[in-house]
Formats: C-alpha cells, sequence, structure tokens
C-alpha cells in the first residue's frame, strides 16, 4: 500500500514537470516562469510526499498495535 500511496505521488510529480518542461520548450513561459512554478511543483510534492508518509506510518503503526493487542489479550 505504502509503494502504490507514493508511487502515484511520483508519476503526477513527474507528469507536471514534463509538462512543464515542454511548455518551456515552446517558448510560452520564460525561464524564470519556468524556475518559479518549478519550485513551486517540488514543494507542493515534497508536502503532500511527506503528508501521505505520515500517514501511512500512523495506519501501519496503528494495525501492528491492534495485531499486538490481539495477540495480548486474546477474547
Amino acid at each position: 500500500m505504502r509503494k502504490e500511496k507514493l508511487s502515484e505521488l511520483d508519476d503526477e510529480y513527474i507528469k507536471e514537470i514534463k509538462f512543464l518542461k515542454q511548455v518551456q520548450s515552446k517558448r510560452q513561459i520564460s525561464g524564470e516562469e519556468f524556475q518559479k512554478r518549478l519550485r513551486d511543483i517540488q514543494t507542493e510534492y515534497k508536502t503532500k510526499k511527506d503528508i501521505e508518509t505520515t500517514q501511512l506510518t500512523k495506519t501501519e503503526e496503528s494495525k501492528k498495535l491492534k495485531v499486538e493487542r490481539k495477540r495480548n489479550f486474546p477474547n
């Protein structure tokens, strides 16, 4: 699950970067605008990845606790 979620984020990031490079290569945006948008995309990606990683870690820890509780306190 972790790899799938993070892979989706990676794919989205790669698509955005490719699109941005295409736009710049067609001279639809300036080099300065390209750099600004690239920074924005990188910041957004890092934020999303950090949030997703934190959520996945919490979910995994919660599952581990449930398993331990069942093992230690069987019905």
